[in-house]
This record gives C-alpha cells, structure tokens and sequence, in this order.
C-alpha cells in the first residue's frame, strides 16, 4: 500500500546531489516562476555530476559516493542515470552465522551497490536561488562476508533489492557559475528481504557545490577582452 502512494504522488508531481555537480553552459533569465516551463537560452545541456551523500544503514552513518550521467532541457528538466556505492564496507559486530568455518560470533562485512534512473524538476527559479525536486528508481546488491576460523573474509550472501528515492535541493548562485547546495531526502527499499527494508529505508542528505564549467569559461574569456 506504501509503494502504491508513493507511485501515485510521482506521477501526480508530473514526473515531477551532494557532492561536487558540473554542468556545460548556463544562461540566467529574467522572468522567474513556481515550476517555470523554461529558463535560459540553451534548450539541451550535458550533466556529469560527482554525487557524495551521507545517510544511515543499519543505524550506522554512511557515506554513498555516486557519479551521475545525463542531460538538462530547457534548464529545468534534468534526467540520466546515477550509479552509487559505500565509500566504505559497514561491519556488524557479533553475529551468528550458520557455516561450520564461522568463528561465531562473528563480524559481517556488508557492500551495498546499485544503480538508478533519475528525474530533477526545478520547482522554483530566480536568478540566485533554485528550487527542485529529484525523485531517482533503481535496484542493487547488497553482498556480506565473514570472518572465518582462519580470520579471512568469505562470501556468505548476495541480496537484490530495488530502490526509490524522493527529495528537494535547494542552490544559491553566488556567481552564475558557482552555487553551494544542498539537498534532503529518503530513500525506500522494495523486492527484498525485511532485513534490508528496515537497515536501509532512511533519509540522507548532501551539501556541497555545483560548478557551471560553461559559465566560468566565459567568466574568464570576458574578463580577458575587458
């Protein structure tokens, strides 16, 4: 029932990062508006984007280091791809496991990777401040290792499970190409076993830069032929 509502408020939001963003060529506009059909002069732009975040799983904090792949239309649609991993292995003290080398109690070593499909809608637009809302689906693995008699690592279990994320960033355009950010959000897990729905259904959050690359190129050609 959760899924269905959050399925619903998707496709009523009309489709509707975190890390160091870079975008090619950005044009400010004079007219600003809730959920602007267009802003700025250039209709497609490519997105490449580092996307760090921080969050909880198993109610231990996590960094998620991710890249996303895509392009902007008309300046307020963004869509592409986004592949995402821990920046570190989470280990879990103590556990029981059912293999006859299992120093028990032992400790698990857990991986979490996945990849996604991702949409942004600029909500709000005016020349420093800029409103969206990213909504990402996907599905991953989440891989978990044990320490043996001997003391090494061996693979114990691989899980899938798929994955929906919802959230709103907020920019503040110090320079056209040069805006801090920050963005907040939850995550929900579906097509998996209870134990990775409740370790990993949490919110994250992210602050940090976008660089307009296009915007400080000519920045500093326009300063030169001054």
């Amino acid at each position: 029932m959760k899924f269905k509502v959050i399925l619903l408020f998707i496709i009523l939001s009309c489709f509707s990062l975190n890390g160091l963003t870079f975008s090619i060529n950005y044009k400010d506009s004079t007219t600003h508006k809730i959920f602007p059909k267009s802003y700025g002069k250039k209709k497609w732009k490519v997105l490449v984007g580092l996307d760090a975040r921080r969050s909880y799983f198993n109610n231990q904090k996590v960094k998620i280091n991710g890249l996303r792949l895509g392009a902007q239309y008309k300046g307020v649609h963004r869509f592409g791809f986004g592949f995402y991993a821990l920046s570190e292995s989470i280990i879990i003290n103590s556990v029981n496991v059912d293999a006859v080398d299992a120093a028990n109690p032992t400790n698990l070593r857990v991986s979490v990777g996945f990849s996604t499909l991702f949409y942004e809608r600029v909500f709000y637009k005016v020349p420093k401040w800029e409103v969206a809302l990213p909504i990402y689906l996907g599905s991953g693995k989440l891989r978990t290792e044990y320490i043996n008699n001997l003391g090494n690592y061996k693979p114990l279990d691989k899980t899938s499970f798929s994955v929906l994320g919802l959230g709103i960033g907020v920019k503040y355009y110090i320079f056209t190409w040069l805006a801090p950010r920050v963005m907040f959000g939850y995550r929900f897990t579906y097509n998996t076993v209870p134990e990775i729905r409740n370790a990993f259904n949490t919110p994250f959050y992210t602050i940090g830069l976008s660089i307009s690359i296009g915007e400080l190129y000519k920045s500093i050609f326009k300063k030169e032929k001054k």
